[in-house]
């Protein structure tokens, strides 16, 4: 039976049988083409995590589920940087980690969001003015396997859920020292 392509996603299947983007272009064009989708689901003007929730015992509301990770990430970067952080979101989507991020840690420092969508680089400098951190944060289009920035230049890199999407993901880790640990609840 012939599976008809869902917006931008290739016939390449996975385990699951779903279609997925396999190159660089197939997931910059993904994004691109579907952002604004899942945006669309948000009834809120403000930047929206692309990520899943997490539904832990103290999540009540969507936006808190949505939030959990990045207040374990918050929490992480502290432990390494109680002040001046200066920290990256590879893989950022339209900010959103980010802008829950910065404004809570202690003294921060300017911080670098890069995805490979124009589209999502655009609604995040977007939402950066409407939430008065343009000159905080900085937006760049970019493959996060190839960062033009010394490992050394920042305290905390982080991404949540585009390491799978790493053609090369050895790149990506290569060149880190990567904090892996459990968060338990």
């Amino acid at each position: 039976m012939p599976r008809k392509k869902i917006r931008g996603l290739l016939d390449h299947q996975n385990t699951y049988g779903l279609s997925m983007p396999i190159t660089r272009n197939d997931i910059r064009n993904y994004y691109d083409e579907n952002t604004r989708l899942f945006l669309a689901f948000n009834n809120s003007k403000q930047a929206q995590n692309i990520h899943r929730s997490l539904w832990t015992d103290d999540a009540q509301t969507l936006e808190e589920a949505l939030n959990v990770t990045n207040e374990r990430i918050r929490a992480e970067i502290e432990s390494v940087a109680p002040t001046g952080a200066r920290i990256a979101d590879l893989g950022c989507g339209v900010g959103a980690g980010l802008f829950y991020i910065v404004p809570r840690l202690k003294e921060p420092a300017s911080a670098l969001g890069m995805t490979l969508s124009p589209v999502q680089v655009h609604l995040a400098n977007q939402f950066a003015k409407l939430n008065e951190l343009g000159n905080q944060i900085l937006f760049a289009e970019g493959d996060f396997t190839h960062v033009p920035l010394k490992s050394e230049a920042l305290d905390a890199i982080y991404s949540v859920e585009a390491v799978v999407h790493a053609q090369e993901p050895e790149r990506y880790f290569k060149k880190r020292v990567v904090y892996c640990g459990v968060v338990e609840n």
